[in-house]
Formats: C-alpha cells, structure tokens, sequence
C-alpha cells in the first residue's frame, strides 16, 4: 500500500465517539501506552490511528500506532521517527504536531512497538469532505501551500501530499497530516514512494526529491478539486505502458466549466512532468493563488480556510 489512508476525523463529544465513520472501523485495545482508546479513526501502512484520551487531562489525541512482528517492518518505526522529527523542527499552524514517540520494547530488547502521539484535528480530510466552490478551494490550497512551503523552507519535502492527507477543521482550518514520508531535500529514495494517483515522475523514478516534487503532489491535488478527476501519471502510464507528454494532460478550465483560466494554468504549470518546467516551489505558487483569490473577490489569511459568501459552484463542460 502507497502510502496512509486517513479514513476518518475525530468526530468526536466529550471523549466519545459519535461518528459512525469513527466507530465503523471498531473501537481497538482498551488501553494503549497508558492512553483509553475512544475508538479506531483510521488505518494505513502497517499502522492503525486511534482517537486516545489522555489520562490526567481527558484531553482527546490521535495516536498512531505499529506493532512489529519481523525486522522488515522496522521501517515504519523509522517512519514514526521521523515523522516525529521532522514535524518538531518544521513548525507551522497547518502542519499537525507531533507530541510524543513512545517505544515498547521485549524483555530481550527489541522493539515490538511504537506510537507517536499527535494533536487531534477535528474535521474530516479533502477527499471526504471536498470544498465545493472555486473560492473553497482556492482558500484551501492557500492552506496548503503555506504550510508545506515552511516544510520545505526547514529543509523537508511531504512527498505525499493529497487530498487524504489534508484534513479541513470544523471551523475552516486546515491542516497538513501524515509526515511519514518526509525527508530531506535531495535524498534518493531506494524505493517508490508516495500515492499513485498523485506521484510525481522522480519518486516513480526514484530520483533526488525536492520542494518541485510537492509542488507536483499539490498539483496533482489541485486537479482533483477542481475536475473531480486524476491527473494522468507516470506511474498509471508505466502501469499501462503508455508514454506520457504535458500536452496530452486536458486542462481543467476544459473539464469543469467556472474554473478560471489562471487556476487551469496554475495546475497545469504544477504538473509538469519535468521538476525543472514546472513551479519551483510552493512559496510561488502561494503567490499566484493570491493573486487568484484576489481576482475573486477574497482575501483569505495565511492559515485561515475560506469561510462566508462561498461563490459559485463548478459544472462539467459539456
């Protein structure tokens, strides 16, 4: 499995779960590194996220959990590492903190367990909860890109970035989940990582990872918003062995009628499937959202989601 599936938020009152979809995935361990498990929010690679209730303070958290039964799977507690890592030097509002790294090891000492505890967000991710107009979006990839532009700006690329990955709060707040596949600018990854339907070529090829490599995962984002489609990828054309050209990508001002021509360029410009042709960085593509977002009459902060006076919907162009 490419990376994390973030299936549901904390939907949740007074320390119980009150969300079918936090509850359809059952309710787990009564107890887990001396936290009370409220219920099961979401499952990925070879970890489990529990909503988890902190004993001396009731306070609700998320906690990400792996259990490890053979040395291979000791990667995901290097994913859990550095997740942890790389979220305490790269802070901003809209990248979710991480609070604590617990480790179980055996009586010979091994480790057979790990957890990292996490801020709890309560909202649901963008691919279950999509924003449905132009300036929704905008607002959101506004978000985005802030917050991952100060990722990379402290030396770090998400390279998984989606819409699972983002999770909107109740009140319009965005954050960025899921650290797990960070790394540092330019390393070479020795296997393929990231989504499928929103990987760049480099990780497909995996070669050096930098700030154009989110830029990609952000536009690949964007397309999915904005046409309720995927953007065709190196990965789904080696899958089906074609080749795959920038001209042969369908604009989304051509898919979805309302969507402003400068926002089709915007993702077009993202997904370029050379690093060099494309953005170089999400600080520039914060800019011209912006310049977007101004265009339409809104003047969202850095951090802040999109709330009154949404504007119009999209159509698909006929």
């Amino acid at each position: 499995m490419l990376g994390q599936t973030f299936l549901a938020s904390s939907l949740l009152e007074g320390g119980a779960a009150v969300s079918g979809r936090a509850g359809g995935l059952g309710r787990g361990p009564e107890t887990l590194f001396g936290f009370h498990v409220v219920g099961i929010l979401g499952q990925g690679a070879h970890s489990v996220i529990y909503a988890v209730c902190a004993p001396r303070t009731n306070q609700i958290l998320a906690l990400k959990h792996v259990a490890i039964s053979e040395p291979k799977q000791m990667r995901y507690i290097d994913q859990l590492r550095s997740e942890n890592a790389v979220g305490r030097l790269a802070r901003h509002p809209g990248l979710r903190r991480p609070l604590d790294l617990m480790i179980k090891r055996n009586w010979f000492g091994k480790i057979v367990q790990g957890a990292l505890l996490l801020e709890m967000v309560d909202g649901a991710p963008l691919d279950i909860s999509p924003p449905g107009t132009i300036r929704e979006i905008v607002g959101c990839l506004i978000d985005v890109a802030g917050a991952v532009d100060a990722l990379n700006r402290a030396g770090y690329v998400h390279c998984d970035l989606k819409p699972n990955n983002v999770v909107r709060a109740h009140d319009g707040a965005i954050k960025v989940i899921d650290l797990g596949q960070s790394c540092p600018i330019g390393t070479v990854k020795t296997r393929m990582q990231g989504t499928p339907d929103f990987i760049s070529p480099e990780q497909v090829r995996c070669r050096a990872v930098t700030p154009a490599t989110d830029v990609y995962n952000a536009g690949a984002m964007m397309y999915a918003l904005l046409t309720n489609r995927r953007v065709p990828t190196l990965y789904a054309a080696r899958e089906s062995g074609k080749r795959l050209r920038d001209e042969e990508i369908a604009p989304p001002a051509s898919i979805c009628a309302g969507v402003p021509e400068a926002l089709s360029q915007l993702t077009m410009d993202c997904v370029r499937q050379r690093p060099e042709d494309r953005i170089a960085d999400l600080g520039q593509v914060l800019h011209r959202l912006e310049a977007i977002a101004a265009t339409l009459g809104q003047a969202p902060r850095r951090g802040d989601g999109i709330g009154a006076n949404p504007g119009a919907a999209m159509r698909p162009v006929s």
